[in-house]
């Protein structure tokens, strides 16, 4: 009996999405194809239990990549087995490796290499050759997104790019310090870790 596996795919570039239905529909005949064109949507729909294999844009409009990575988070917790691609054309790729790794996301998809993104999610599941240097950054900004975003407002103030919502209700400070130490840690600059959430 085939097993049922519905695939959300959460892109809000037009061709892409429909080019991804449309080959998706000629290799699955028992699944559901959902397209969202913003992490909301994607997350209004109501899980049910069934097999999901979410197709995710890591450059989607409206998100940054911890959304994101808080969102996978979560997802995975209440259902474990999920399968999860990212695309991206993001250009620190050992650090999105590092933190593919961390996540235990299935897949990496760069899309500024044009690959076949079908072919690359129904292939096995990657096996990511990342460094320790890298699972390190990885650990810290994994680390920070464990706390939700709004939690990060305090490295805002290192950058003259303010870029970032600041809510001082929920920013706890003894939180900021202690993500900033995390940071801080790793050797990584707070200026540098902010331009990477913007791409």
């Amino acid at each position: 009996m085939d097993i049922k596996k519905d695939f959300i795919i959460v892109v809000d570039e037009t061709f892409i999405s429909t080019s991804i239905k449309n080959e998706l529909s000629k290799r699955v005949s028992h699944s559901n194809i959902y397209i969202y064109r913003s992490l909301s949507e994607a997350k209004a729909l109501d899980y049910d239990g069934a097999s999901y294999h979410f197709i995710i844009d890591m450059g989607i409009s409206g998100a940054t990549p911890f959304d994101i990575i808080y969102w996978i988070r979560t997802v995975r917790d209440v259902l474990p087995s999920t399968t999860v691609s990212l695309m991206t054309k993001n250009s620190d790729w050992p650090l999105l490796e590092a933190i593919c790794h961390e996540l235990d996301i299935d897949h990496l998809i760069d899309k500024s290499k044009e690959e076949n993104i079908i072919d690359v999610i129904f292939s096995p599941k990657q096996i990511l050759t990342v460094t320790e240097r890298e699972l390190e950054r990885a650990a810290a900004l994994l680390d920070c997104s464990r706390t939700k975003a709004d939690t990060l407002t305090k490295l805002a103030q290192y950058t003259p790019q303010n870029s970032i919502a600041i809510d001082e209700d929920k920013t706890n400070a003894a939180i900021s310090k202690r993500i900033g130490k995390v940071v801080q840690q790793v050797g990584i600059q707070y200026s540098a870790l902010l331009l990477w959430f913007r791409k």
